[in-house]
C-alpha cells in the first residue's frame, strides 16, 4: 500500500509549495541579511522549466549575489562567496605554508594517526601510533619542532618506532635511514653496539653477502663471523672446463657468458656445463614465498638466508623442492683451485 503524500492545504497546495508561494510574494528590498542587502526582485527559469522570483542583492565587499527570498531569510545565502575566500586566506595566511613538504607531511601524518579509513591507518593510528594532541590541533607547534626538511628527500621519521609522534621523537630522515629503522630490522651485537648486517658490512670491511653466509646460513657467532678473515680471491677462481683447469673469468671470455652469474652458479654446485648453458632466470617480481611466518620474494630470501638466487630458483623451479627443503638445505660447494 503506497504512503500518501503531503496534506493539501486547499488550492491543490501543500506545505512546502504553499510556503514557497509566501516567500516569493514577500518584498525584501532594503533588509539586510549577513552581507547581502536585497536590491530588487526579478523572475527567472529554473531547471524544470518553472519561474521562480530571485532577487538581486549588493555585497558589503562590492560584489553581488542572487537568491531567493527562501534562501536568504533562511541563512543560506549571506554573502557574494567573499565569507569562504577570506576565511581560506586567513587559513592559508596564518602559516603561508600551505602546500609545502613539511605541511603535507603533518596532513599525512594526521590521517593516518586520526583519520580510520586512511589504507596506512591500520599501520599507524590502527596499532596505537598517535600524534601529540597539540600539534593536531596548531600546525605551527608541529612546524617549530622539526623545521625545514634539508632535501626534498628527507622525509618525516618517529626516532623510536614504538611511540607516537611527540617531542622529541622526530626528525627529517633520508629513505635509507627509515629502512634501517623499520620494525622488522634484525641487529647483532658486537663489541657492545647493534648493528645491521649491512651497517656491520661497511664498518668492519666484511661482505655483506660473506656475513649473510657465515652469520645466517652456517649459524657463526658474530665474533667468528666478523673477525676471521675472508680467503677466497674470486678473481683467482678456477675449476675443470673441458679437461683442465681454467679460470672462470677465463671460461666466461670464452664462452660469453656473464662473470658474475657464472661465479656464483659454479660456487653453489653447479656443474660448469649447466651453469654456461642455463639462461638466467629473472626474479618474479610480486611473487612471494612464505617461510617460518614471512613472506619475501625469491631475491629477498636469497639475501636473508644467503643462498644464492640462483641456487634457489634452480630448486624451487627446475628441482621442484618444496619451499622448506630449498631455504633449509645447506650449499655444498665443490672444492676449487687457485690459478690456471
Amino acid at each position: 500500500m503506497s504512503q500518501a503524500g503531503p496534506a493539501p492545504l486547499g488550492l491543490g497546495y501543500t506545505k512546502d509549495s504553499f510556503f514557497g508561494v509566501i516567500m516569493a510574494g514577500l518584498d525584501i528590498a532594503g533588509q539586510r541579511f549577513g552581507r547581502l542587502i536585497a536590491i530588487d526582485s526579478f523572475h527567472r527559469n529554473r531547471v524544470n522549466g518553472k519561474s521562480e522570483k530571485v532577487w538581486n542583492c549588493a555585497c558589503d565587499c562590492g560584489g553581488s549575489a542572487v537568491g531567493s527570498a527562501a534562501q536568504l531569510r533562511s541563512g543560506g545565502l549571506t554573502s557574494c562567496g567573499c565569507r569562504s575566500r577570506e576565511h581560506a586566506s586567513k587559513m592559508n595566511a596564518s602559516h603561508g605554508m600551505t602546500g609545502t613538504k613539511v605541511y603535507r607531511a603533518w596532513k599525512g601524518i594526521k590521517r593516518r594517526c586520526l583519520n580510520p579509513s586512511e589504507p596506512a591507518y591500520k599501520n599507524y593510528g590502527g596499532r596505537g601510533v598517535s600524534i601529540y594532541p597539540e600539534w593536531a590541533e596548531n600546525f605551527e607547534l608541529f612546524y617549530a619542532e622539526i623545521g625545514d626538511p634539508p632535501t626534498s628527500e628527507h622525509t618525516v621519521e618517529r626516532i623510536n618506532n614504538d611511540l607516537g609522534y611527540i617531542p622529541g621523537n622526530v626528525k627529517w630522515a633520508t629513505r635509507l635511514e627509515q629502512r634501517r629503522n623499520r620494525r622488522s630490522n634484525v641487529f647483532y651485537e658486537y663489541n657492545g653496539h647493534k648493528y645491521m648486517l649491512r651497517d656491520l658490512s661497511e664498518k668492519y670491511g666484511i661482505s655483506f653477502p660473506a656475513l649473510v653466509y657465515r652469520i645466517i646460513t652456517k649459524g657463526w657467532t658474530v665474533k667468528e663471523a666478523v673477525e676471521t678473515p675472508v680467503n677466497i680471491q674470486s678473481q683467482n677462481l678456477s675449476t675443470m672446463w673441458n679437461g683442465r683447469k681454467c679460470l672462470i673469468a677465463d671460461i666466461a671470455k670464452a664462452t660469453g657468458a656473464d662473470y658474475r652469474l657464472l661465479r656464483s652458479r659454479i660456487l653453489s654446485g653447479w656443474p660448469v656445463e649447466d651453469a654456461i648453458q642455463a639462461p638466467a632466470k629473472e626474479d618474479r617480481r610480486g611473487v612471494l614465498y612464505e617461510f617460518n611466518g614471512q613472506q619475501k620474494t625469491i631475491s629477498e630470501w636469497s639475501r636473508v638466508l644467503g643462498i644464492e638466487l640462483f641456487t634457489l630458483h634452480a630448486r624451487i623451479h627446475r628441482r621442484n623442492w618444496s619451499i622448506e627443503k630449498a631455504f633449509t638445505t645447506p650449499v655444498r660447494r665443490k672444492p676449487l683451485t687457485k690459478g690456471c
